[in-house]
């Protein structure tokens, strides 16, 4: 079997996760999420494609026949531009998104869909510099193909993108590479796994419940923020779980709170402070939450690549604790930009009085970019914003408890202390919220698809602001002992 990008790319991180990587069979089952970061992929290879006029394509034909098609056009000195080049040295194989040829070499360009070139951009352009130069491309030039920050939409293709040449960082990392490529074929080639090694790598790595995690019961990697010089000395010395941790190892206090709550499997609550902090939400209390989407190509006007726009939002308003006297929702049009109309109707359904709870800053940023995009609702908007309330610090400052993992989201905290969840929602979390909106502004889904999944994001929002209600109100009551704290 032929290595491949990601096997040589993970093995260089660790050798355990290459071979991994070298023998896992791709899941067919894909979530909409996924989906939707196919499309966008395949859309922006396709329009990287229109960006060099002339170009062949290579067809995905399989590696066997995609090489010898390769060696063909290079050798028809009348073509100087070919997308999905393919190319082998030994056992590695790389595809070149695109190819050009140069007065005296080759120039290879890696096309991405950021905006900013980052450190595993240049790794994977000089893994494809590192193949083709070992099978005997003379390569002259790097660079990687992003999206512009200043195409807007109705521009053309030729605006949607910016080269940047990486020639000198790439040749350092191909000469790498091609050092490593023995090592790396005789690790990924054979029989019997490598040995892991306890690295920073391993926090994060989709290997690690199967790897060294497999009998750990509460890894370090779950204290929360836990990063840089802290987590690193704790790697060296080998500690892995939680309870291992030396009782002198210096904790930030919400770190040390946590390691605390899941050494003893109790809950911390600072009960006076978390009443406090509640008794400054007024009534009626609205409960909002926004959903959001962003594409790489805009689909409105106004609209950067990767820019987030509102999309949706739901509100249930109480006049009192967990008495909820009415929900209000709206759900933009995805076949033209309904921002305008949302920012109207939740002026409108948000009134002047009483506290708006979020959870997180994410609602405070959201605004800020509606204020600016439409400046005349601008004093209705800041008067919102004036008015928010945010519910996370809640459960960051005062309440720990083990079953939240080391976590302070909704979804981890919601099932601990109400009997909610977000089992069965066809949306369930705001990954697959983003691509369903844009899957059906973009027109990718079948017309029978888009009344239930409108329907669906509509249940998935309304549930975020439902939870919230419920969990003001639990936490409430646990305070003043109408409940007992979960088990």
């Amino acid at each position: 079997m032929s290595i491949r990008k990601k096997t040589v790319l993970d093995c260089r991180t660790c050798a355990t996760m290459g071979w991994v990587t070298h023998r896992s069979q791709r899941d067919s089952t894909l979530t909409l999420a996924e989906r939707f970061r196919i499309d966008e992929g395949n859309e922006i290879g396709v329009r990287a494609r229109g960006y060099f006029a002339g170009g062949t394509l290579v067809e995905d034909l399989g590696i066997g026949p995609a090489l010898v098609r390769t060696r063909a056009i290079i050798a028809d000195g009348q073509i100087d531009t070919i997308f999905e080049a393919a190319f082998e040295a030994g056992e590695f194989v790389a595809r070149v998104d695109v190819l050009r040829r140069t007065a005296d070499g080759w120039h290879v360009i890696e096309v991405k869909s950021s905006l900013d070139p980052k450190d595993e951009h240049v790794d994977d352009l000089a893994y494809s510099v590192a193949v083709a130069t070992a099978s005997g491309l003379n390569v002259v030039q790097a660079s990687l193909m992003l999206l512009s920050r200043d195409f807007r939409n109705g521009q053309s293709d030729s605006e949607l993108f910016a080269l940047h040449d990486r020639s000198a960082e790439v040749r350092t990392r191909q000469a790498a590479l091609q050092n490593d490529f023995g090592r790396i074929a005789e690790q990924v080639l054979g029989e019997t796994q490598p040995a892991p090694e306890l690295t920073v790598a391993c926090k994060g790595c989709d290997y690690f419940p199967d790897c060294l995690g497999a009998d750990v019961t509460t890894p370090i990697f779950r204290i929360p923020r836990l990063t840089g010089k802290k987590l690193e000395t704790l790697l060296r010395d080998g500690i892995l779980e939680l309870s291992d941790i030396p009782v002198d190892f210096v904790l930030t206090a919400p770190q040390a709170r946590f390691v605390e709550v899941m050494r003893t499997g109790k809950a911390h609550f600072d009960v006076e402070d978390a009443q406090a902090f509640l008794a400054e939400i007024s009534w009626p209390a609205h409960y909002l939450d926004f959903e959001t989407a962003t594409t790489c190509v805009p689909l409105y006007d106004g609209l950067a690549p990767h820019e987030q726009f509102v999309t949706q939002y739901s509100l249930h308003v109480c006049d009192s604790l967990g008495n909820i006297i009415h929900h209000r929702e709206h759900l933009a049009e995805h076949s033209c930009d309904g921002r305008r109309e949302l920012i109207e109707r939740l002026i409108d359904d948000l009134g002047e009085r009483g506290s708006i709870v979020v959870y997180s800053h994410f609602e405070k940023t959201m605004l800020g970019k509606l204020s600016l995009t439409f400046p005349e609702y601008a004093p209705a908007v800041g008067a919102i914003v004036d008015r928010l309330f945010d519910l996370e610090p809640l459960f960051k400052n005062f309440l720990t408890h083990p079953r939240f993992g080391g976590r302070t989201s909704i979804k981890a905290i919601l099932p601990v202390l109400t009997t909610l969840s977000y089992d069965g929602l066809e949306v369930a979390d705001g990954s697959h919220a983003m691509a369903a909106f844009a899957m059906l502004a973009k027109g990718r889904l079948l017309e029978s698809e888009s009344g239930e999944l409108r329907n669906a994001l509509l249940k998935y929002c309304c549930q975020d602001t439902l939870a919230m209600v419920r969990l003001h109100e639990a936490v409430h009551r646990i305070a003043s002992g109408e409940l007992p704290m979960p088990e």
